[in-house]
């Protein structure tokens, strides 16, 4: 994973909070993203709940 532009310290205490949950970098992000609840869409425009997976289609 890349992420560009990430301060030194900002990048130190993501890798301290990796090697304290014992999982992959890649892993520990996506822990943030859902326990954040930052909604992701997809190709279609439907919202999709990182925590549930659960799939909303807007209808217009």
């Amino acid at each position: 994973m890349t992420i560009r532009g990430l301060p030194e310290e900002v990048r130190g205490l993501l890798r301290l909070r990796v090697a304290k949950a014992g999982r992959s970098t890649e892993a520990e992000v996506r822990a943030i993203l859902v326990e954040a609840k930052i909604p992701a869409y997809t190709a279609d425009g439907a919202w999709l709940s990182l925590d549930t997976g659960i799939r909303v289609k807007t209808i217009r």
